[in-house]
């Protein structure tokens, strides 16, 4: 997949951070809910180890309003993944330091970090902040780290925005098996945008496990924590706008008459 230029994702971000206004909001029941999801952005894995590449082209599909499929590119998304791994691996797969490489790769101006938590709530809170700050999806490493989810939605107790203290109840997230694979052992992987809550997702997503991502018992920065690629920050300066050029003063018209005597 080429590098977005800065021009192309600016007007992409921004239109994309137009369409989010229409999908987030109080929800009086529920708390505050945002969901950045559409459609035609989801794409599925072409092979049982293309994961992070799809994961890749769903959140420039859900950014740029743009159609990214198939499995060249994955191929190509996946060849980077692996080139910029931490580790060097004889299992196959990306790891959080590949996959980071990979988003801000095919979505320069952006910023996206690893993040490790010890615990579940201070993951999703901390992909719930950098999402709605910046309107863009995070990527949760469920399974232990074996497998990839877009995180395309929450229902927090309050706006993360508002600076106070909230839980995340409830999850939208899309895998890249569907329709594939649909639901083994009852999760991987269900329809995109699927809701669920909090502590139901703990089924899939808990603590990054070596022996599970890459089946080694490598000490890695992982290990043990729940880890997410979550969204820092955005470029979105806007263009200059070009000083006009001024019309030139039209020159009078002189009029000659002849008065007669």
């Amino acid at each position: 997949m080429p590098a977005m230029t800065g021009h192309r994702l600016r007007g992409a971000v921004a239109a994309a951070l137009l369409v989010l206004v229409a999908v987030q909001g109080v929800d009086a029941g529920s708390g505050y809910s945002q969901t950045i999801y559409r459609s035609g952005a989801f794409s599925t894995q072409a092979t049982d180890y293309y994961c992070t590449a799809a994961v890749v082209q769903n959140v420039v599909n859900l950014v740029t309003g743009e159609s990214h499929f198939g499995r060249a590119e994955q191929a190509e998304l996946y060849a980077y993944g692996r080139a910029h791994n931490r580790y060097s691996y004889k299992a196959r797969g990306v790891d959080p330091q590949g996959l980071e490489a990979m988003l801000e790769r095919s979505l320069p101006g952006t910023d996206w970090r690893q993040i490790r938590k010890k615990t579940l709530q201070a993951a999703l809170r901390t992909a719930a902040r950098r999402m709605r700050a910046t309107g863009l999806p995070a990527v949760l490493f469920v399974a232990g780290g074996s497998h990839v989810w877009t995180m395309n939605g929450y229902t927090a107790t309050r706006d993360p925005a508002a600076g106070k203290r909230f839980r995340v109840t409830h999850v939208r997230f899309s895998g890249p098996h569907y329709p594939k694979q649909k639901a083994r052992y009852g999760w991987f992987d269900l329809p995109p945008n699927t809701r669920r809550p909090v502590d139901k997702l703990a089924m899939a997503y808990f603590p990054y496990r070596e022996r599970l991502a890459f089946g080694d018992r490598r000490s890695t920065p992982w290990n043990g924590y729940y880890v997410a690629l979550v969204p820092w920050s955005v470029d979105v300066k806007p263009e200059p706008t070009p000083t006009p050029t001024p019309a030139p003063t039209p020159t009078p018209e002189v009029t000659l008459s002849h008065k007669h005597i």
